[in-house]
């Protein structure tokens, strides 16, 4: 009975003719024979992106200018004469709903 380690259950589990005891595959995976060589394969992934970009943003219209400032522009604080949270606003105080009559009131 060997004990190896099986990828799909992250586990070490018992060697059974090649397969754990959940029938995944413990085959081999083959090291890298450096990190350097990864590097820079994964270095070259990118400089041929960074080209492929660089050539298609040269051919490519210049973004548009933000849109201009109106001078019409009300500015923070200053009161205009129709507020629509004025007009609709109810009063200040919640005096406003129908008056109640309590429980003491009906009995007199």
């Amino acid at each position: 009975m060997a004990i190896r380690f099986c990828s799909a259950c992250q586990t070490d589990v018992e060697d059974v003719g090649g397969f754990c005891l959940l029938g995944h595959s413990l085959r081999e995976v083959a090291p890298v024979d450096s990190l350097q060589a990864l590097r820079d394969e994964v270095n070259q992934a990118f400089e041929e992106a960074r080209v492929k970009v660089a050539h298609g943003l040269v051919g490519a219209p210049p973004p548009p200018p933000p849109p201009a400032v109106s001078a019409a522009r009300v500015e923070v604080g200053e009161s205009s004469d129709s507020d629509p949270i004025v007009d609709f606003a109810p009063a200040p105080r919640m005096d406003w709903g129908p008056e109640r009559q309590g429980l003491l009131k009906r009995l007199h």
